[in-house]
């Protein structure tokens, strides 16, 4: 199924979510990010009333799996930064057909997520245990 938006809800919109890019229109990277961000976090419109929780969510999303917004740094690389309340506050109006997730099955898809990179990890551990030399453990001095 695509993912179908609407901006039209938003206040200013044309200003919020586009900008002017070499004589063309372009809809801003911001307002990309946060319409993939309505089915990442399972709350498929942005309201007054719900714009501090999506952010809560989009943030835990980040922590989780990194960053979505990216900036040219002063070596020209690219650094990651966390979508603001502030923008997503801009972007109350956005609507799209994404899945709607209770919080509970947002948590659980958040915290299965770090299971199972903590799952990768412990096979690396544990191989790395298995190749090397087992040390004494010294107790701890008072």
């Amino acid at each position: 199924m695509s993912l179908d938006y609407s901006t039209a809800g938003i206040a200013n919109a044309n200003t919020v979510c586009f900008e002017e890019l070499n004589e063309e229109i372009k809809m801003r990277q911001i307002t990309r990010q946060l319409i993939f961000f309505t089915e990442r976090v399972g709350i498929p419109r942005i309201t007054k009333d719900n714009y501090v929780d999506f952010w809560v969510r989009v943030n835990a999303w980040e922590r989780v799996n990194g960053h979505a917004m990216f900036f040219m740094g002063d070596d020209d690389k690219p650094v990651g930064r966390y979508v603001t309340l502030q923008e997503v506050r801009d972007h109350v109006g956005l609507s799209t057909n994404a899945r709607k997730l209770t919080d509970s099955k947002f948590h659980a898809d958040i915290l299965g997520v770090i299971l199972q990179e903590v799952s990768e990890l412990l096979v690396t551990q544990k191989r790395e245990c298995e190749t090397l030399p087992t040390t004494k453990a010294t107790p701890p001095t008072q």
